[in-house]
């Protein structure tokens, strides 16, 4: 799926989530986009004229050395977990 296609994914869920659930003393839904590595490029380029609210986050999720480790000998012995 493109990223466009993901970031229209995120609007219908948005205006769903709005219409159907929703109360009316709550504020309107936002959306969060998180990526590994931010191309402010493609970011601007695909929430281009959006008028909702979207917060966009950079990411890592750092592996603890001992998995590192772990995966690289089960990769270099050929056991796959």
């Amino acid at each position: 799926m493109s990223k466009c296609k993901k970031t229209e994914e995120i609007y219908f869920y948005l205006n769903l989530l709005d219409r159907q659930v929703k109360m009316p003393d709550e504020n309107p839904s936002i959306g969060i986009i998180l990526c590994a590595d931010r191309n402010n490029v493609e970011v601007e380029v695909a929430l281009q004229g959006s008028t909702a609210p979207i917060g966009v986050s950079e990411y890592s999720y750092p592996i603890p050395q001992k998995q590192i480790k772990e995966l690289i000998n089960n990769e270099l012995s050929g056991n796959k977990e």
